[in-house]
């Protein structure tokens, strides 16, 4: 009686939560018989009307799971004769000596939701799809070993918000062995192959108990594997943007293994020929090569990166990273610093995808930044609010929403959370710009101020397209302007820009715009 049985151990077999199951018996027969001169025992077992309630709703399975084993003895012997199991949406069959067993399946994905996913727990994701298996399991006495294929066609995942990810093949080769003495798995090859590109790990170790001495030692190929394709997976679980485009062929070598209590991962073969990302409507950014290098440390018991190194490279880019971070007695020291050479012309289409408008920059500079933070563990917040840094940036020109820019040099200090901007001067449109701010992080959100009145803008040619872009909000004069002239001056009394994503409805500016000689063409509300 499965319904009294499963009542009694729900969290054994992972019964969904608030399911009850009001149906359902288990049966069986075993015969013993002689086949070829050999004593047979045959087996068979049946589920049949397992059924039950989860949200007011019945469920049930729509046939019955049927089992049979055939093992027999004999002078040479015992031998599996055969294996087979039958379910609505999955068939396996087995058969064998007991040093070689040869098996093979298939599933219905869709269907093993559909009949299963009302019972057990699979998963917030819909699937389907058809998938298949055959190999072989090698039975010694202290390694057990399997080789063998599996398929996927037609595979897809849904999420919950209706967003969908396909593959129509993948298929993965592996062989790999179990030492149970060693507590160790050996992993001679596990091949991975999609539309996206292949994934390959040869003649690794994977310790499997914690007094294993076995080392960890994988090495993880990624070949041919083409960013275009691999986006949507990437966007799928939301780590890009739906409308940014990415494009390239990448080959990676990265390295795991365990030193103590730290898990490294490494590589000095990693590159991207002709990356290119692209956001709608602005210039892509390309690079013929990009590679990179990284040494990096995990500390999965304090939950802490605690250490890395890195380094990026292309013909226009080179940046270098150094990362640490400690925790002792309820408190992580993080520090590290980024040095390196842009040259912003490459860089700004790659900017242009993050704010909005077309951004235009050139000039080829250092960048130089470093910091420490000492916080309390258990701060959700207290990296930034006990930050120290220092950061230098420049660029030579830019252009943005009707803005020439000039020469500009920024330099900010951060002081126990308290960041300060250096003031600084540039030429913008033929005129002046001066500014200098401060941000506490010790806040949330932290909010970006002026630490008092000053002229922000002295002698601001306008036109056209900066009346289009900003004018227009200050007054509904500017709005479908044509022909605009003119020469602004902007005393600022006072500014708050939170720096956290309600930036566009909780920014806070106050002052006196002048325009001195403005002409202005025909617009919407001047007809």
């Amino acid at each position: 009686n499965l319904a009294a049985v499963l009542s009694q151990m729900p969290n054994t077999i992972g019964v969904r939560p608030g399911m009850e199951i009001t149906g359902g018996r288990a049966t069986g027969t075993i015969n013993t018989v002689t086949e070829a001169g050999r004593a047979t025992l045959v087996a068979k077992a049946e589920v049949a009307g397992l059924a039950g309630v989860v949200d007011q709703e019945k469920v049930s399975l729509s046939a019955p799971v049927q089992t049979t084993l055939r093992l027999s003895t004999g002078e040479q012997g015992a031998r599996l004769e055969g294996l087979t199991v039958n379910a609505p949406f999955a068939t396996v069959t087995a058969s064998g000596d007991f040093q070689q067993i040869q098996y093979q399946g298939q599933a219905d994905l869709s269907r093993l939701q559909a009949e299963l996913g009302p019972f057990v727990n699979l998963g917030t994701y819909e699937l389907a799809g058809q998938v298949t298996t055959k190999g072989q399991v090698s039975l010694e006495e202290d390694v057990t070993s399997v080789a063998g294929t599996l398929s996927a066609q037609q595979l897809v995942l849904t999420a919950a918000d209706g967003n969908s990810i396909a593959e129509p093949q993948a298929n993965v080769n592996f062989a790999l062995s179990v030492n149970k003495p060693k507590q160790a798995l050996a992993i001679q090859d596990l091949t991975a192959q999609a539309g996206f590109g292949t994934l390959r790990v040869q003649n690794a170790v994977v310790p499997t108990g914690p007094n294993s001495p076995a080392p960890l030692s994988v090495v993880v190929a990624a070949d041919n594997v083409d960013l275009s394709r691999l986006k949507p997976y990437a966007e799928f679980f939301g780590a890009l943007p739906r409308e940014l485009s990415l494009g390239g062929v990448a080959q990676s070598q990265v390295t795991v293994a365990r030193q103590e209590n730290l898990y490294r991962f490494s590589s000095e073969a990693t590159r991207i020929q002709n990356f290119r990302v692209e956001m709608p409507g602005e210039e892509p950014f390309q690079q013929p090569q990009v590679t990179a290098v990284f040494d990096v440390a995990v500390d999965p018991n304090q939950k802490t990166l605690h250490d890395a190194n890195w380094q990026i490279q292309s013909p226009q880019i080179t940046i270098k990273g150094r990362f640490t971070q400690t925790s002792q007695d309820n408190t992580v020291k993080a520090q590290g610093d980024v040095n390196g050479t842009v040259d912003w012309a490459a860089l700004a289409p790659l900017a242009s995808g993050f704010v909005p408008g077309q951004l235009s920059i050139a000039g080829q500079r250092p960048i130089a930044i470093n910091f420490t933070s000492v916080y309390p563990a258990d701060d959700p917040n207290g990296l930034l609010a006990h930050l120290n840094s220092q950061a230098s940036l420049g660029f030579d020109q830019a252009a943005y929403m009707g803005f020439d820019i000039g020469p500009t040099e920024l330099d900010l200090r951060v002081e126990d959370g308290l960041v300060t901007i250096a003031p600084l001067s540039t030429t913008v449109n033929k005129g002046k710009v001066n500014f200098a701010g401060s941000a506490n992080f010790r806040q949330t959100p932290a909010v970006l101020t002026t630490p008092a009145a000053l002229s922000l803008a002295q002698g601001i040619q306008i036109n056209e397209q900066t009346a289009q872009t900003l004018l227009k909000y200050v007054n509904p004069l500017f709005a479908d302007a044509v022909r605009v002239s003119g020469i602004a001056n902007f005393d600022l009394r006072q500014m708050r820009i939170p720096l956290g994503g309600n930036v566009r409805t909780g920014a806070q500016l106050e002052g006196t715009i002048a325009i001195n000689q403005l002409q202005v063409g025909a617009s919407n509300i001047l007809n």
